[in-house]
């Protein structure tokens, strides 16, 4: 009799056991990018987990898991005016490896559609934020979800493992891109945020020596004066020349106006010559994005 009732427990156990934490599937999402060669490259993003009651359940689950990617890319290029990952389609893979994605999805259209609707007619948060114009009206999905949109743009490292204030260092991305730079850029210690810094740099095949800073962004002007600029000679005789200082509290405007430009230029003025230089998009959207990551982090300007 106990071994009946032993058997019947661990039979319970293990349904309930099953019904509790459902069955594991894998979720893998196929996209399309574009390297900086100009090479179009198609790959699987890596494998995502997911546990469901079962196999319906699961694809439903990944269908709206890539349903809301492909809304985040939409919305993205939309606002940002450029979105590398395109999300192309996804595999739901099984609990031995396979993928089951086409018989899955047999006879759900219906399903399909009603997850569509519910995920494409919702407002974009970063949109929202925009129109509000401030982050006080975000719920804290949608304080999450933002910061999640903006690590696409912002390298975060850490230039010492034995720090004991755990420094990290946030940066745009972009910024590696061009040898003439202009970007902000800031650190935690701790978590909590750090000054703001401006970084400006110029590279050709002469000095200028610049001391002075002018920036235009849409009709406005400003003038920005470093608090000194190094330089350095490569072994190709091009010069490198640049300024690292704490912004501030007197150039947030500055900042927050190269932030919401349409259009901006930056113009350094050298002991004898100056150069002008045109902000390209990216850089000025970075303005915008590490100024949003910074606030929502705890940081004040």
């Amino acid at each position: 009799m106990k071994t009946k009732l032993g058997l019947f427990l661990l039979i319970v156990a293990v349904t309930l056991g099953s019904c509790q934490f459902g069955v594991p599937y894998k979720y893998v999402e196929v996209i399309k990018e574009v390297d900086n060669a100009g090479n179009v490259l198609i790959k699987e993003k890596t494998p995502a987990d997911l546990t469901a009651k079962n196999q319906d359940d699961a694809y439903l689950e990944a269908f709206r898991t890539f349903a809301t990617s492909l809304k985040s890319y939409m919305d993205k290029r939309g606002f940002w005016g450029s979105e590398n990952s395109l999300p192309l389609r996804f595999k739901l893979i099984g609990k031995k490896g396979d993928d089951i994605t086409q018989s899955a999805s047999l006879g759900k259209e219906s399903l399909e559609a009603e997850i569509e609707r519910s995920i494409f007619m919702k407002d974009f948060l970063i949109r929202k934020f925009i129109e509000r114009g401030g982050f006080e009206e975000l719920t804290a999905m949608d304080t999450a979800a933002y910061i999640e949109s903006l690590k696409e743009y912002i390298s975060v490292s850490k230039r010492d493992e034995f720090d004991p204030d755990q420094t990290l260092w946030y940066r745009p991305k972009s910024a590696s891109a061009s040898p003439n730079k202009v970007y902000c850029y800031f650190s935690t210690r701790k978590g909590e945020p750090g000054e703001m810094r401006l970084r400006i740099e110029f590279y050709a095949d002469a000095h200028i020596f610049f001391r002075n800073v002018f920036f235009a962004a849409n009709e406005e002007a400003f003038e920005y004066t470093p608090s000194g600029t190094r330089t350095n000679i490569a072994a190709d005789g091009y010069v490198t020349e640049w300024s690292d200082d704490i912004v501030k509290e007197k150039h947030w405007d500055m900042i927050k106006a190269l932030a919401k430009a349409d259009s901006a230029k930056m113009k350094l003025i050298g002991t004898q010559f100056s150069r002008v230089r045109v902000l390209s998009k990216e850089q000025i959207r970075d303005f915008g994005r590490i100024l949003d990551y910074y606030k929502l982090l705890g940081g004040e300007f």
